[in-house]
């Protein structure tokens, strides 16, 4: 089975959650994809405020935590955004990114129906 674990909260008590279950679907033959971000989120449960100090501390326990052997077979993957993703004409922004995790969810054989405002995609 192909597993995907967005890794969120890396500065509270339960950011070993996902890696716990990372280490348990590897040691049962799974793939294992992390979603993780490096700062490029705006905003996350540890950092409401996108604190350029508390990303560097996230960064660096995720790289810390990431380097563990227990963790070697996992394939990562970052939250990046363009220029063009970050243009907030609405419509136009909600287009794009719908089309960014329809493609990115695709990779993992996730099936996702959006609905926004006047269109369907």
């Amino acid at each position: 089975m192909r597993v995907l674990i967005f890794v969120d909260d890396v500065l509270n008590a339960t950011f070993g959650v996902p890696l716990e279950l990372s280490v348990q679907h590897l040691a049962d033959g799974d793939s294992v994809d992390l979603v993780v971000c490096r700062g490029a989120l705006f905003a996350c449960p540890s950092n409401s405020r996108h604190d350029s100090l508390a990303c560097r501390l996230c960064r660096s326990r995720l790289d810390s935590a990431l380097s563990a052997p227990a963790l070697s077979g996992v394939r990562v993957h970052e939250v990046t955004f363009t220029e063009e993703d970050l243009k907030f004409d609405e419509p136009v922004f909600r287009r794009s990114m719908i089309s960014k995790v329809r493609g990115r969810w695709s990779e993992f054989g996730i099936r996702c129906r959006l609905v926004c405002g006047d269109c369907t995609h």
